[in-house]
């Protein structure tokens, strides 16, 4: 495929967002290697199917969407700056070993309206005991399928085990996904670990490298008195672990549609919406013959 015939396709993914380019974006989220320089000496040519405003890129005829991302990027601030206090709370909780903020808000293009997405890894056979603490203290500002204000709520929908951090839909979607999650806690190195499972999006996004990490802490090693008080904890936690797995089964158990649950790995929103986008990138893709 010629450079310029993915430059397009990766502008046409990102249109469907309402979310105009940089070079050096364009360049990370490319569907093949290419060098920055590259990718700049080509977008000077002038495809016939994109157009520049500013700093950014979008397909012909959709100069409006420059505005939007403007308007969103400020949104975004005013819900980051939210997000970062949800964050104080939730690594509160021992058990966690990352957070990060997915979707929209993971790169500035939030609206108004919009609800602040986390994905949150747990430290191994503590999946259900984490989601239910989590739950608990964010309940004030968490996001239930009956709020009628999802504006600035917390949306606690993605929850991965350190033992399964693997994502098993493997698409250009979800590569974006985890392209563009924004680590807020990070411990014993758990980001790192994460995108070495997940080396298969380099198939999807060969140009891209993780990110910043906005607020690390340092891993601690424990001493022997540490792991002594954890060995004799471990039953009674894995009896508050099966408990908690028990009941937040029996409450989901009327009220579950297209969530993915698992053993290791839980997902709470709409799998179509993965399938939708998809389908609508490829007819666009085919629409404007690239």
């Amino acid at each position: 495929m010629r450079i310029q015939d993915s430059i397009v396709k990766t502008l046409v993914y990102h249109d469907m967002f309402d979310y105009p380019l940089t070079r050096e974006e364009i360049t990370k989220y490319l569907s093949q290697k290419a060098s920055q320089k590259q990718v700049e000496t080509i977008l000077k040519t002038q495809i016939n199917k994109i157009q520049s405003k500013k700093r950014f890129y979008y397909l012909k005829n959709r100069s409006d969407i420059v505005a939007t991302r403007v308007s969103r990027e400020q949104f975004s601030k005013q819900k980051l700056n939210r997000a970062l206090k949800f964050n104080i709370i939730l690594k509160l909780i021992p058990s966690v070993k990352l957070i990060a903020i997915t979707g929209a808000l993971a790169v500035g293009n939030s609206t108004k309206n919009d609800d602040i997405d986390f994905m949150i890894i747990s430290s191994k056979k503590t999946l259900w005991t984490t989601r239910m603490l989590a739950n608990l203290l964010l309940w004030p500002w968490k996001r239930t399928p009956n709020s009628r204000v999802q504006s600035g709520k917390a949306c606690l929908n993605i929850f991965l085990d350190e033992r399964d951090l693997k994502i098993k839909d493997q698409n250009l979607y979800t590569a974006h996904e985890i392209a563009q999650i924004r680590v807020i806690y990070d411990k014993e190195n758990t980001y790192i670990r994460f995108i070495k499972e997940n080396k298969w999006l380099q198939k999807y996004l060969p140009n891209w490298q993780p990110e910043h990490i906005l607020n690390v802490q340092s891993s601690k090693t424990k001493n022997s008195m540490q792991a002594y008080s954890a060995m004799m904890l471990n039953p009674l936690l894995n009896k508050i672990e099966m408990i908690s797995k028990q009941s937040q089964l029996a409450y989901m158990k009327s009220k579950q549609t297209t969530e993915q649950i698992g053993d290791t790995q839980l997902f709470f929103h709409p799998k179509n919406i993965q399938r939708n986008i998809l389908e609508v990138y490829k007819k666009k893709i085919k629409s404007i013959k690239v």
